[in-house]
């Protein structure tokens, strides 16, 4: 049986992990939203890199979101 790459799906309870899937989008759809790669979003919500508040800003926009439900997620680099 095949995975659905292209259904939504959680990789953790990060804040943006829960904004991307309240929306029912992909990362790879959120990433297209932002011009970076899927593996930036993966990164974003994995904790492996934790975006800037400027990405945080677009992020929060991208997903029709308040920038303080995402600023649990802090900024750091990338």
């Amino acid at each position: 049986m095949a995975h659905d790459y292209t259904a939504p799906r959680r990789t953790n309870d990060s804040p943006i992990a829960r904004a991307r899937l309240a929306r029912g989008w992909t990362q790879q759809r959120l990433a297209d939203a932002l011009g970076v790669k899927q593996a930036q979003v993966a990164n974003w919500e994995t904790g492996f890199r934790r975006p800037k508040l400027d990405a945080l800003r677009r992020i929060a926009d991208a997903l029709g979101t308040d920038l303080a439900a995402l600023i649990s997620s802090g900024t750091q680099n990338d």
